[in-house]
This record gives C-alpha cells, structure tokens and sequence, in this order.
C-alpha cells in the first residue's frame, strides 16, 4: 500500500512490475490482485517499450549510439509503440534480434 491505494507486485520475465490497483479497499484489492494472477494480460505491462529501453540502451553500451541518439532514439519509437502495441506479434517475438 502506498499513501491509501493499493497496488499489485509481480515479477515476470524476470523484471519486476508494479500496478495501481486503484482501490482503498482492501477486500476490492485483494479480488482484483486475483484476477490479475488469474489472467496477467490484465496487468497492461507494454513489453514493447520494456524492450526499445533495453534495444537503446544495450546500442548505447556498445558505443553505436551516443547519449542524444539515445534521448532522441527512445523517445520516437516509444512514440510509434503506441501505433505498433494494436497489433499482435508472432509466437518468438519477444525473443531479442540484437
């Protein structure tokens, strides 16, 4: 709990995420704590921006990209996630190409 609303922890794929449950009661938190475990696709986690991060910063680590290609790269296709996350990925598309 932090302040007076509730929240979800959860780790998947190793990285751990953190969601509003957006209630002050417990009981109501506690239900909807379930159906996210239940069905994790209700968490809303964007893998897609998780990944352009880690694409960036990896670029970065291997001195292709500078700390302003960085800024400028992460923020433009965070931007065009938005228009990509409509549409579904094939089965291995989270597995990483760099």
């Amino acid at each position: 709990m932090r302040g007076k609303i509730f929240w979800y922890r959860c780790s998947l794929d190793g990285r751990q995420h953190r969601l509003s449950l957006d209630t002050e009661d417990e009981s109501a938190a506690i239900a909807r704590a379930m159906e996210i475990r239940a069905n994790p696709e209700l968490a809303d986690i964007n893998h897609l921006k998780l990944e352009i991060k880690d694409y960036v910063q990896h670029q970065f680590v291997e001195k292709i990209f500078t700390r302003n290609t960085v800024a400028n790269r992460t923020a433009v296709l965070i931007r065009d996630s938005a228009f990509c996350s409509s549409f579904a990925l094939p089965s291995g598309a989270g597995v990483r190409w760099w």
